[in-house]
């Protein structure tokens, strides 16, 4: 048996966000229901690790080095909360060319959060 599942017709894109370590934000989407679908990406500002800026990275939730490095997204009808690792440098990202996990600096990113509903 086949499952249709319902079209995500409304779509919610934030501006760009500052990362914080250890920071939170709580973005409003203005879905009218909690979002089925929560992308979250990191848009290049500063060229590192082999990204131009402009370069965006859809990220993971999990830490890639073990060091309080990491990101996550709390969904519901009305927010999206976002969650920043205690690492001075928040997030890991693979280095473009080496594939090896590289902790950003910063400054030099900004996170775009997409949801759907």
């Amino acid at each position: 048996m086949l499952n249709v599942l319902p079209a995500l017709t409304r779509k919610f894109t934030s501006a760009n966000q500052t990362i914080t370590a250890g920071g939170a934000l709580t973005l409003a989407h203005s879905l009218g229901a909690m979002p089925t679908l929560v992308q979250l990406r990191l848009k290049c500002l500063t060229a590192e690790f082999g990204y131009s800026i402009g370069d965006e990275v859809i990220t993971h939730a999990g830490r890639a080095d073990g060091a309080e490095r990491g990101i996550n997204a709390t969904p519901d009808a009305t927010n999206v909360v976002i969650g920043f690792g205690t690492n001075a440098n928040s997030i890991s990202v693979l280095d473009k060319t080496t594939r090896a996990a590289a902790p950003i600096t910063n400054a030099n990113w900004a996170l775009i959060v997409k949801a759907w509903a």
